[in-house]
C-alpha cells in the first residue's frame, strides 16, 4: 500500500517536473488523472487502525509494551553455565 502511494507520489512530480507543456495544464491534466485515485487511497489509509509500536508484542520481554525490549546479536561465554551462555 505505501508503495502504491509512492508510486503515485512519484508519477505526480515526473509529470509535474519532467514534460515541456506550460505548467498550468501539466497542473491541471496531473490533478485530473491522479486525483480520484489518490483520494480513494487516501479514504482506504484513513479507515486503517495506525499501526503503534506497542503493538508488537516482545515473547521473551518480562516488562509492558511500554517497556524497551532489545536482543544483543551474540553472547559474551558463560563459564559458569553448562551451555557457556548467559
Amino acid at each position: 500500500m505505501k508503495k502504491l502511494n509512492l508510486l503515485y507520489s512519484l508519477s505526480f512530480l515526473i509529470l509535474t517536473f519532467s514534460c515541456a507543456q506550460p505548467k498550468n495544464n501539466l497542473y491541471n491534466d496531473t490533478v485530473s488523472i491522479l486525483k480520484d485515485s489518490l483520494l480513494l487511497q487516501a479514504q482506504k489509509n484513513l479507515s486503517e487502525p495506525p499501526i503503534t509500536l506497542t503493538a508488537a508484542i516482545a515473547v521473551r520481554s518480562m516488562g509492558t509494551p511500554n517497556e524497551f525490549f532489545s536482543e544483543g546479536d551474540y553472547w559474551w561465554p558463560d563459564p559458569k553455565t553448562q551451555q557457556d551462555l548467559m
